[in-house]
C-alpha cells in the first residue's frame, strides 16, 4: 500500500549540485527547434516531457555530437557542444540484448567465469590431469560436449514447423563431458556452480573476491535470482539494461556520462527503488547520468530534471523548464505537475 500512497519514494538523500556542465547549443533535429540546454554533470538529470516532445532526439544530439568531438569531428544537427568538467567516456545503456554469443551468460559477461573455470584447474583432480582453465571452457574444444557445442541443448528441425531447441542428450544439458564433471570445487562440479543463482554463487565465492566483487553488483540491482549459467537471450530488456549497469560498477564509472532511455519500463516499484540505488552507487563513483524518463516516482528522485514540450511534435521540441524536481513539478506550466498532485493526493 505505501506504493499506492507514494511513500515509499520519499527521498532521503540531499540533493548532489552539479560539478560541471555540458552545454549543446542550438540543437536542430526533427522537431528540436535550435534549442539550447546545460545538461549537468555528476548529478542523476532527468528529461521528461509528453510523448513526442523531442525527448530521445535531445538525448541522441548528445551522445552522438560528444562520440564525434572524441574523433575530433565537428558535431551534426547542433551549432557546438561546450564540455564544463570531466568526461572522459559516453555510456549508451538501452535494452538490447548485452550479449551477441548464443553462449553469453551473467558468468561471462561480468567477467567472473574466468576466475571460476582457474579455481577448478587448480583443484587436485585438475593438476593431476595437467588441465588447465580452458578445459572447463564451454567455448572450445576439450572440456566441452562437442554434440550440442557446450550450449547444453541442439537445435531439433520440425519439418514445416518453427526450430525448437531441446536438452543434449548426450551431456543431459551440462555442457561439458563427463570427466570434467568428475572435478570438482568445495562439492560442486563446473555445471552445477552455472546452475547457482548469482545470490548463491555470491555466499560460495566469498573468499575469492575475484568472482565475489564481480556477481555482487547483479545482486545491488535485483538480479541476483538469475543463474550463473542463464543465457542472456532470455532475459528482458528490462533486466538486460541492470546487467549492463551492473558491469559498468565493476569497470569503474569515474568521468562517465551514462545515457539511459525509460529504464523504469516494465519495472515493478521494488524494482525501480533498486535501480535508483544502482544509480547513486554510479553517482558515488563519479560518474554522471542522464535519464529519459516519464515514471513521476523516479522524477522525484533526480537531482536535476529538464522538461521538453509544450506539446509533442511540431507542438514541441522546445525547454520549457529546466530545474531540480520541486520547482519544476509544481510549476503550472509543466505536463508533470497534473501526476505530481494526485501522487501526493491534491485536488
Amino acid at each position: 500500500s505505501s506504493y499506492l500512497k507514494g511513500r515509499s519514494f520519499v527521498r532521503t538523500r540531499p540533493r548532489r549540485s552539479p560539478r560541471g556542465w555540458i552545454i549543446v547549443k542550438g540543437a536542430r533535429r526533427n522537431n528540436l527547434k535550435g534549442v539550447s540546454v546545460a545538461f549537468p554533470l555528476g548529478i542523476l538529470c532527468a528529461i521528461g516531457g509528453v510523448s513526442g516532445s523531442g525527448k530521445s532526439t535531445l538525448v541522441d544530439v548528445l551522445a552522438e555530437g560528444l562520440r564525434e568531438m572524441r574523433k575530433g569531428s565537428v558535431p551534426h544537427g547542433v551549432d557546438a557542444i561546450e564540455i564544463r568538467g570531466g568526461v572522459q567516456k559516453v555510456v549508451v545503456v538501452d535494452q538490447s540484448p548485452p550479449g551477441r554469443d548464443p553462449r553469453s551468460n551473467p558468468a561471462t559477461y561480468t567477467g567472473a567465469f574466468r576466475f571460476i573455470r582457474e579455481i577448478f584447474s587448480r583443484t587436485y583432480a585438475a593438476r593431476v590431469k595437467g588441465w588447465g582453465p580452458e578445459r572447463f571452457s564451454f567455448n572450445v574444444r576439450g572440456g566441452r560436449c562437442e554434440v550440442c557445442k557446450g550450449q547444453g541443448r541442439v537445435r531439433v528441425k520440425l519439418g514445416f514447423l518453427p526450430e525448437v531447441f531441446v536438452t543434449c542428450e548426450h551431456c543431459g544439458g551440462t555442457r561439458y563431458e563427463r570427466e570434467v564433471l568428475e572435478v570438482k570445487y568445495k562439492g560442486l562440479n563446473i555445471a552445477e556452480v552455472l546452475d547457482m543463482t548469482v545470490n548463491e554463487a555470491v555466499g560460495f565465492f566469498r573468499n575469492i573476491p575475484q568472482v565475489k566483487e564481480r556477481l555482487e553488483p547483479l545482486k545491488w540491482v535485483g538480479l541476483g535470482y538469475l543463474k550463473l549459467g542463464q543465457p542472456l537471450s532470455t532475459l528482458s530488456g528490462g533486466e538486460a539494461q541492470r546487467l549492463k549497469m551492473a558491469r559498468e560498477l565493476v569497470s569503474g564509472p569515474r568521468d562517465t556520462l551514462y545515457i539511459l532511455d525509460e529504464p523504469t519500463t516494465g519495472l515493478h516499484p521494488t524494482e525501480v527503488q533498486k535501480l535508483i540505488g544502482l544509480l547513486d552507487r554510479l553517482l558515488d563513483e563519479g560518474a554522471s547520468i542522464v535519464v529519459i524518463e516519464h515514471n513521476i516516482d523516479f522524477l522525484l528522485q533526480a537531482d536535476y530534471i529538464i522538461e521538453l514540450g509544450p506539446g509533442g511534435g511540431d507542438e514541441g521540441g522546445e525547454v520549457v523548464l529546466e530545474g531540480p524536481p520541486e520547482e519544476v513539478l509544481r510549476d503550472p506550466r509543466s505536463s508533470l505537475s497534473g501526476h505530481l498532485r494526485r501522487l501526493k493526493g491534491e485536488p
